[in-house]
């Protein structure tokens, strides 16, 4: 159960010796009790609870917005002060083919039915989480796994087209992570609740199918984002003047957020635009809504991400579909010089992880202001 507690909502401190669960995804329904109970007397009547909770139909989006703001009433108070109530949150989280029961509390604490033990959340900002994810889950969500182990190779086909509608121009892009980058890059992710401090994991790009990695990026994930450094080589580094692959987690229909870019002008060039010094590049998200894609790997229920940037030298935006699964299958941009520059994700493998290429020969340093930061 921690490991469910640690993925979905960070830093949750059992109470007792918890088993490993690898849950696929979580539902949540109504449970009213007959009466309310204290967070002691509720350890000894798991088998009552469950009898209370029966399976039903699903909270409406509605209800679990009134969850939503009892929960961040009650982050606040002490814990040993709370009644679970009467009111209480059922939740079934899918393991493999089981499903497996949980109470949650206003005060934050969470009650195992299925392995009849109890975990506390130790944080307010915790208990807020809970809210966030409440919020974004009408039925039913899949929950993030980790994207970019060592070796994991992500193949995309780059369909780049001009204003004036010529032929366009097909290329494969690979990339491969190599686990985290021995720089040691930490960067700070400001979020809704708090900060997060991250280290990236080295990425390498190769421009063909069967060439080894040649350039070196980065990619920062965490449960709570995925944030990805575009390709940059050659036509690529027009990507520098528009948003970056980012998405915040959970996700939620309706959040928006901003990121600042610092960008030198060793990225200008004469075929898209050119300028003196540094610029800052401002980007706006919002996720918009859910949809389910037609790929080689299947049919994917993605999160649509929409992003706009603006700078001196002009404007771009950015349409993402993310997958818990797989990060971002399709980035659809629009840069400065008004063209468009499509990455459809076509396979994505784990093998044995060449090295590292060489790192280049620029640095990532931190601007003053806290969401920005400049290379």
């Amino acid at each position: 159960m921690a490991p469910l507690i640690l993925s979905l909502f960070a830093l949750a401190v059992g109470l007792s010796s918890p088993e490993l669960l690898h849950p696929t995804g979580i539902q949540v329904y109504q449970c009213q009790t007959s009466r309310g109970y204290s967070t002691a007397s509720a350890r000894s009547h798991f088998d009552e609870l469950q009898d209370h909770c029966p399976f039903n139909q699903a909270v409406p989006e509605t209800e679990i917005a009134a969850l939503s703001q009892l929960l961040s009433r009650a982050s606040a108070r002490r814990h040993w002060q709370q009644k679970i109530g009467q009111n209480l949150t059922f939740c079934v989280f899918s393991v493999g083919e089981s499903p497996h029961q949980v109470i949650i509390s206003a005060g934050g604490y969470v009650l195992d039915l299925t392995a009849k033990r109890e975990y506390r959340v130790v944080r307010p900002e915790d208990v807020l989480r809970y809210a966030q994810v409440y919020r974004a889950i009408p039925t039913q969500i899949a929950l993030p796994t980790q994207i970019f182990v060592k070796g994991r190779k992500l193949t995309y086909q780059v369909v780049q087209t001009t204003p004036t509608g010529r032929q366009p121009q097909v290329d494969t892009l690979v990339l491969t992570s190599f686990g985290p980058d021995r720089r040691k890059i930490v960067y700070t992710f400001p979020t809704a609740h708090y900060t997060l401090h991250a280290e990236q994991i080295n990425l390498g790009y190769s421009y063909d199918a069967h060439s080894a990695p040649n350039n070196s990026s980065g990619v920062f994930e965490h449960d709570s984002l995925l944030w990805i450094h575009p390709p940059r080589e050659g036509v690529y580094a027009v990507l520098e003047l528009s948003p970056y692959p980012y998405v915040q987690l959970p996700a939620k229909i309706g959040h928006q957020w901003s990121w600042e870019l610092g960008v030198g002008d060793q990225w200008g060039n004469p075929q898209w635009v050119t300028w003196r010094g540094d610029i800052q590049v401002k980007s706006q998200y919002q996720i918009t809504g859910q949809q389910w894609l037609t790929t080689p790997l299947g049919a994917l229920h993605c999160w649509v991400v929409r992003a706009q940037a603006s700078s001196p030298v002009g404007t771009s935006s950015l349409d993402m579909w993310y997958h818990p699964a797989y990060g971002f299958v399709r980035l659809n941009y629009l840069t400065v010089q008004g063209k468009s520059v499509n990455f459809n994700l076509v396979a994505s493998t784990v093998v044995p992880a060449v090295e590292s290429p060489q790192p280049p020969n620029y640095q990532l340093y931190h601007l003053p202001a806290p969401t920005s930061k400049t290379e």
